[in-house]
């Protein structure tokens, strides 16, 4: 039984992180379209930056 709890705990942090990487990509995405549509290089210099953090 302890197994099972340990594995649906394992779970919800892998099912928190996911939406957690999920959010940090949808936010780089707007950046991204940000930095293009206002041809803004240092905007698109920090989401090359902070997508190391995502990879």
């Amino acid at each position: 039984m302890r197994a099972r709890v340990h594995f649906d705990e394992d779970l919800e942090t892998l099912t928190a992180e996911l939406y957690n990487l999920g959010d940090m990509v949808v936010q780089a995405i707007r950046e991204s379209f940000q930095a293009l549509s206002r041809r803004d290089m240092q905007r698109a210099q920090r989401v090359i930056e902070h997508d190391r953090e995502i990879n």
